[in-house]
């Protein structure tokens, strides 16, 4: 049995009790929320690194494009993975050997690239191996919080999470944004291999009990949860497509920080720095805003809002470059809006799934959203050497904008969603 334990900040729980103990008296709980914090602060420091590696001096947007858009691809892919983590015996285990591999790939990328003989197929292949092995770790991460707290307390874990392990992205990002200044991305990636060999090491007294039963074969377990998907919850397949639109959009951030950092200032790697950290630090914010509103009967509204409000800021952002205090405004408001959609989407499918069936849904969600960034990636990466910044986060903006207003209209399951 999970011992009951109670929302944070003052929160009632169930029933309008009044709280006992914070999530974190819970063991498990604190265990897990500490290795989230090392794995987030890993995968800043990759997603910093690897902007800067295929998009900076001797690269090009266009690669940069193509190495995002096979990362989000392979995201979109984990819906192969969904049905094979929820018939696994033991989600933790699942997890550990995912960052233990992501550790030895992440190292082999630093050390690569520190001694300058990676060559673009090399580097290809390494970032499609770390998003394989990505796929199984976030699946399996994910599958494990409802184990582990209870459903009113979900949307406050997930903000407890996202903002704290937001802070560590934080540093992340600004450690990748200083070893790059310094010494290039290399050592970014080598200090992204020791997060991940901690954040196995801090999942390890997570105790979930073994799944016990038996599971029909791979297929029948593939279609049964596309059939939850389709059939037994409409408003899945309506998020899922307002995703795959944000989704799209949401790709292009990464790249127009490098952009505007290498055209617009004299010292492209530092200022690239600080707006990514900037950026990190907005999604901090975010998480840490959507656990303090808790909006679980407005959460489809929410979602639209903050997509308006990204899309006014997309166009501010554009119409002040370049100015580094505005941008690094507009960086930190983009940023906090962002965040709301990522983990709004996990809070609401971890509260509203059978736990036996989360893996599959949740990747089956990520199916749309991640295979729109895939492509929203390479599109972005392909245009905005010719149409440069101003204009191309203009677009961005009334893109958002339109999809915000489409949304709210046009997908009433979206606009009513709640738990």
């Amino acid at each position: 049995m999970i011992a009951p334990v109670q929302p944070v900040g003052g929160l009632p729980a169930a029933g309008g009790a009044k709280p006992r103990s914070s999530l974190l008296v819970n063991p498990r709980f604190r265990w897990y929320f500490v290795s989230e914090i090392a794995g987030n602060m890993g995968y800043a420091l990759y997603a910093v690194a690897i902007v800067w590696l295929a998009a900076g001096p001797g690269g090009s947007y266009a690669l940069a494009g193509v190495v995002l858009g096979l990362e989000f691809g392979i995201y979109a892919l984990s819906f192969l993975v969904g049905p094979l983590v929820d018939r696994a015996r033991n989600l933790r285990t699942v997890a550990i050997v995912g960052y233990a591999v992501q550790a030895g790939l992440a190292a082999a990328l630093g050390v690569l690239s520190t001694a300058h003989e990676l060559p673009i197929v090399a580097l290809l292949a390494l970032v499609i191996a770390l998003s394989v092995a990505w796929d199984f770790t976030w699946t399996a991460t994910n599958a494990l919080l409802p184990r582990i707290v209870r459903e009113e307390e979900i949307i406050v874990a997930n903000g407890l999470t996202g903002s704290a392990s937001g802070g560590n992205q934080v540093l992340g990002a600004a450690l990748g944004g200083l070893l790059i200044g310094v010494a290039g991305p290399g050592p970014a990636m080598l200090l992204y291999a020791a997060m991940n060999a901690l954040a196995l090491a801090t999942l390890l007294p997570v105790v979930v009990p073994d799944r016990v039963g038996s599971l029909s074969g791979f297929l029948s377990e593939f279609v049964a949860g596309w059939r939850f998907f389709a059939s037994g919850s409409r408003p899945l397949v309506e998020l899922a497509t307002f995703g795959a639109l944000q989704g799209f959009v949401s790709a292009a951030p990464p790249l127009l920080i490098a952009v505007e950092a290498q055209h617009g200032f004299a010292n492209p790697a530092e200022v690239y720095g600080i707006f990514a950290t900037t950026f990190a630090l907005g999604g901090v914010v975010g998480s840490l805003l959507l656990g303090i509103a808790n909006p679980k009967a407005r959460l489809g509204r929410f979602l639209i809002g903050t997509t308006l409000t990204e899309g006014g800021l997309f166009l501010v952002a554009a119409l002040v470059a370049p100015s580094l205090v505005g941008a690094v405004v507009g960086w930190f408001a983009i940023g906090t809006a962002e965040a709301v959609y990522y983990t709004a989407l996990i809070a609401y499918i971890q509260a509203t799934t059978p736990s036996e069936l989360f893996g599959r849904t949740m990747t089956n969600s990520y199916l749309f959203r991640g295979g729109a960034r895939s492509f929203g990636a390479l599109a972005v990466g392909s245009i905005v050497g010719v149409l440069g910044f101003v204009t191309l986060g203009l677009g961005i903006g009334v893109a958002l904008v339109a999809l915000a207003l489409g949304t709210f209209f046009v997908l009433p399951g979206v606009r009513r969603l709640g738990f």
